[in-house]
């Protein structure tokens, strides 16, 4: 039996040794980091043509930003989308076409087409691509690199197995009737049930692995290349009380709400009102309800998780997307999850804490999952509680801040918490007071609106126990009244500008696109662009204006 297991150890060990053999010599050549770093260097000491020296004082910071970010930790996620085998022509850098996206973002042009264009007549951007020689990628080239996101690590080709894209465009090509209904994706009374449902499934699969899908992919290259360089750097500082904001928007399609053409011929024979359906160019895009435009839009809804620090920097932290009419919760709950699973995975070692979100996930089914991950949360009130109310198990009245009412109908005292973490609240007219330069408390009387005090005898009674499980809309872990949850509420403006990033300087509104996949891939590199900037600020403050040229920022 010995002897069995340590043929089967030797066996194991071979495997991955040819393994890495085998991926050692793919016919991928990739360029490390610091290579490329020295050819634009050198490239730039020479650099003679005037009109490129202006061109490059005139954008440097555009350069600048995508210059500074390092690939080489994904390189073994990128070596996974292609074939190990030396056959067929070597493709371009995986790394290089990936950078050639990022400063196509950087420059804000939305339009791939455009950017071949503009790879082909400016030597200077195929040079800080990462492009060696003269020769530049095609068009088809990188939707060909979007297709090997979309579809995930190569495998050989099986009539088992469908790949992602084939699926889209298999939807794409199936006849369905158009929706011309629209309903409100923020109506939270209709998908109450549909959310405690996916959060009680989203809890159950808690130990079960992310699956292995674009969505995952991209967050994955996201924490790598961006979160884990911001760590570095410092300027992510307390990784042991890490807050947390979500938020989502949408985006359009340009593809058509009606369809584009019918799959049969029946209006060649003049019957026009046929039922076999119609023809989406983009079967994911549906109608979706914008609630801050106050208008539906047909597209997709994106969301993310982002953090702040005490500058004020915005960090993403993770994206998804789905169509427009999805609930923003729905897509909430599970990215929070795979938050949490790729920070464990990738050994991040962030420790979430708080979270803050708009009155859009003002629902109990969120609360419930954010109690049992033991996140502090600040959520104001999509509809504010009457100003005197009871609540199931309690004898007491509350008012509209969730602070239970004393007999006398004032709101009582915060004193605390206690061991099991219920919240203590006292008697409002007795209240720790300095006399003699020592704290005693002291009794308001006349602040009472009864004629006589409830616990005379009593240094702080009446005394009330709010269980955080009582209710978690109306008492939260972290109190609605606390100085702390209004800190919290403050960091929504954050997530909003990273959205307004987005959707405005970086044209995603104005993008022209009709595949979900790609429109999300943009919106992940925009993500990568946005921790940047924040570098690329921080190192510009290094340097002194004087005796500086363009040239030295790039050493």
């Amino acid at each position: 039996m010995n002897q069995l297991k340590e043929t089967n150890k030797m066996y194991i060990q071979t495997s991955i040794n040819v393994e890495k053999k085998r991926s050692s010599k793919g016919k991928i050549k990739f360029e490390s980091y610091a290579q490329y770093k020295r050819r634009v260097q050198e490239t730039l000491k020479h650099l003679e043509n005037e009109e490129d020296r202006k061109w490059l004082e005139e954008h440097y910071k555009e350069l600048l930003i995508v210059f500074l970010i390092d690939l080489d930790m994904i390189e073994d996620l990128l070596a996974k989308l292609y074939s190990h085998k030396r056959v067929g022509h070597p493709p371009y850098d995986p790394k290089a076409l990936l950078r050639s996206l990022l400063l196509m973002i950087s420059f804000k042009v939305s339009s791939i087409t455009r950017w071949v264009k503009m790879l082909r007549t400016n030597k200077l951007l195929a040079l800080f691509s990462g492009f060696k020689g003269e020769k530049t990628p095609s068009v088809g080239t990188f939707y060909a690199f979007f297709k090997r996101l979309e579809n995930g690590p190569f495998q050989p080709k099986c009539p088992h197995r469908i790949l992602p894209s084939e699926i889209r465009k298999a939807r794409r090509n199936t006849p369905r009737q158009a929706k011309l209904e629209k309903e409100k994706a923020d109506s939270k009374v209709q998908n109450e049930d549909k959310l405690r449902k996916l959060a009680e499934e989203t809890i159950a699969r808690e130990t079960s692995p992310l699956p292995q899908n674009l969505e995952t992919l991209m967050n994955q290259i996201l924490l790598l290349v961006a979160v884990q360089h911001s760590i570095q750097l410092g300027l992510l500082e307390d990784l042991d009380d890490v807050s947390l904001a979500v938020d989502g928007s949408t985006i359009p399609s340009t593809s058509s709400p009606a369809g584009h053409k019918k799959p049969c011929s029946c209006r060649l024979h003049g019957e026009y009102n046929c039922n076999h359906g119609t023809l989406f160019a983009d079967p994911d895009a549906q109608w979706g309800y914008d609630g801050r435009t106050g208008s539906f839009i047909y597209g997709y809804r994106f969301f993310q998780v982002t953090t702040t620090n005490k500058e004020g920097a915005v960090f993403p932290l993770y994206v998804s997307i789905d169509s427009a009419n999805v609930h923003e919760v729905a897509m909430a709950i599970p990215s929070i999850e795979a938050l949490y699973k790729l920070n464990e995975d990738l050994g991040l070692n962030m420790n979430f804490t708080s979270l803050t979100a708009d009155a859009l996930y003002d629902v109990y089914a969120f609360y419930e999952f954010l109690e049992h991950k033991g996140l502090a949360y600040a959520i104001p009130y999509a509809k504010k509680p009457p100003k005197c109310f009871s609540l199931p198990g309690s004898s007491f009245l509350f008012n509209d801040k969730g602070v239970p009412l004393c007999p006398g109908g004032l709101p009582m005292r915060r004193h605390g918490k206690n061991r099991r973490g219920d919240t203590l609240y006292a008697c409002p007219v007795k209240r720790l007071t300095r006399v003699d330069d020592k704290k005693v408390y002291k009794v308001y009387s006349h602040e009472c609106p009864l004629p006589n005090l409830c616990e005379p005898d009593s240094k702080l009674g009446p005394i009330y126990k709010v269980p955080s499980s009582l209710d978690p809309r109306v008492h939260p872990s972290l109190p609605r009244n606390s100085k702390k949850f209004q800190q919290l509420l403050k960091m929504r403006s954050s997530i909003e500008r990273s959205n307004s990033t987005k959707k405005w300087a970086y044209l995603m509104k104005l993008t022209n696109t009709r595949v979900m996949p790609y429109a999300f891939i943009r919106l992940v590199l925009i993500s990568i662009i946005e921790h940047s900037r924040v570098w690329t600020r921080h190192f510009l403050n290094n340097f002194s204006l004087e005796n500086v040229t363009i040239l030295d920022f790039f050493r």
